[in-house]
């Protein structure tokens, strides 16, 4: 089996370092996600892919959230003459709050770091983002429950960022 990690494609990158996307006021409602199996919050972008994406890593680069890949699988696509709609992973995270976790279960090393899929479907932008009440309950974590609760915060606000119109 061969491991693909494509860099960013021309789109993603044709946002990314130019002038900086308008923040999202605070007042502005966000819709609230969409579940699927709880393993994933799904949420509708108001932006585009490059959009969407070019807010999201802003609003991890303020929370000092590391960055530890971008995976553009519309790129791995292109390399073997498949098509697919934009889809972006970025897999980010920090020790903080992934290493107390691993050191209570060490099988969320799997899980984590987090991670987050901006991508098209049916003409729509969506960003999808790990679903924290599932890996506390998948892996009987809730002694951990405030660690879990600051993430699901922080990744609820992390979407309203990236989301906005």
């Amino acid at each position: 089996m061969r491991l693909m990690i494509c860099a960013l494609s021309a789109l993603v990158l044709a946002g990314c370092g130019k002038a900086p996307v308008a923040e999202a006021e605070a007042s502005e409602t966000v819709s609230a996600p969409v579940l699927i199996q709880d393993r994933f919050r799904v949420y509708e972008s108001a932006q585009s892919h490059s959009v969407t994406l070019e807010r999201l890593l802003q609003s991890l680069d303020r929370r000092d959230l590391t960055v530890f890949s971008l995976i553009d699988h519309r790129a791995g696509a292109q390399s073997i003459d498949q098509e697919l709609p934009p889809s972006t992973l970025v897999i980010f995270g920090n020790p903080k709050g992934g290493t107390p976790l691993m050191q209570a279960e060490p099988l969320m090393g799997i899980e984590l770091p987090m991670r987050a899929l901006v991508y098209e479907q049916d003409g729509k932008v969506m960003l999808a983002l790990t679903g924290t009440d599932f890996l506390e309950r998948e892996y009987d974590l809730t002694s951990k429950e405030s660690i879990f609760k600051r993430m699901e915060q922080t990744l609820e606000t992390i979407a309203n960022e990236a989301t906005a119109p």
